[in-house]
């Protein structure tokens, strides 16, 4: 947003066909009648639009100062058009909360691998691939989609995780992929002269993935929502001879180091977002952010925590957790929005 657009007291909540996620369970909506109550007590003017009517809105003719508050989806149709929307209509004066780049983060490892790269964000060593490279040491593999811990796995060195990569991503296959593999066995056996390497290379089913330094884990990792400069922790203990903790079920609520909500405060601030959900790891005396969701993620660590933290004073402040879901998203709205007016006046 530029200075003159934070002016905004307008918030437009985009939803799909009245869903606007997420709650528990995943397809369940958060209230949004309740997010509007929640955000008029904080002085908004806020209305509804479905999201084909955004996508259809005439520019022109539009509220240069709204801002439209939107979300993501784990229909993958969906989730296609809302990237389809935001890519396109974020070159326009249209205001999106978060930011677009921040919305095509959503379970999609690559697109955050490129923005911890471009914002200097606290993520460890990684790169974006769409090619099997022999990693030189230990290293975590991640399919670009997949929620949680789905299709990861470690490489080892000289070890060709090709395979291993191609067998990881088989649900991601297509009609059309199974096809290619089905003509290539056919094409192979009868050594058809046009069944080049260049046709193989052109058609291949390629996987998008992170390579990322692999952490030594402690045995446990933290998922941190934070809501502006609310902290709510969740540790989880891996699974039984897993390296991931993540779909182990093993939670406990305790209080967090100062260290490590003064970490999570940090890393929403690098974002630049009013909410953030963190998957944090301790590994070589630093903690270490491994994954981050800036829209649609789970909210149990919200609901269920007993307590949430502040820093104040520079010390860790605990809360009695008394806030619903959606007033823990009003409030971080609300006072980004109005964090961001006082960044406007004096800078």
């Amino acid at each position: 947003m530029s200075p003159s657009e934070r002016t905004a007291k307008h918030i437009i909540i985009i939803t799909v066909d009245g869903f606007f996620g997420q709650a528990i369970p995943t397809e369940k909506s958060l209230d949004t009648e309740s997010l509007k109550t929640e955000l008029r007590s904080s002085g908004y003017e806020v209305s509804l639009m479905n999201l084909e009517d955004l996508a259809n809105l005439d520019e022109e003719n539009t509220e240069g100062n709204a801002i439209y508050l939107i979300g993501s989806h784990q229909n993958p149709e969906i989730k296609n058009y809302i990237n389809d929307v935001v890519s396109i209509k974020s070159g326009s004066k249209l205001n999106f909360l978060p930011r677009p780049e921040l919305i095509l983060a959503h379970e999609n490892k690559g697109v955050q691998c490129l923005l911890g790269k471009r914002y200097k964000l606290q993520l460890p060593q990684q790169d974006y691939l769409y090619n099997a490279k022999e990693p030189e040491s230990r290293t975590v593999i991640k399919h670009v989609s997949g929620a949680g811990s789905k299709m990861v796995f470690i490489a080892e060195d000289n070890n060709n995780y090709s395979a291993r990569l191609f067998l990881s991503g088989l649900t991601l296959l297509t009609i059309r992929d199974v096809l290619y593999y089905i003509k290539s066995f056919v094409k192979t056996k009868i050594r058809w002269k046009h069944f080049s390497t260049d046709y193989i290379n052109f058609n291949k089913r390629y996987f998008r993935h992170v390579r990322q330094k692999f952490i030594k884990s402690p045995g446990y990792d933290f998922k941190v929502l934070v809501f502006f400069d609310r902290v709510y922790v969740l540790r989880r203990e891996e699974r039984t001879g897993d390296f991931r903790a993540s779909g182990s079920g093993k939670f406990t609520f305790e209080r967090p180091s100062n260290e490590l909500v003064r970490f999570a405060l940090d890393l929403r601030r690098q974002i630049d977002t009013p909410y953030v959900s963190l998957d944090l790891i301790l590994g070589d005396e630093k903690y270490e952010c491994i994954e981050f969701q800036c829209v649609h993620f789970g909210p149990y660590t919200q609901q269920f925590a007993p307590h949430y933290y502040t820093i104040e004073n520079n010390e860790l402040v605990e809360h009695a957790n008394s806030f619903s879901t959606e007033a823990s998203y009003s409030y971080a709205i609300a006072t980004y929005i109005s964090s961001q007016l006082k960044i406007s006046a004096t800078g």
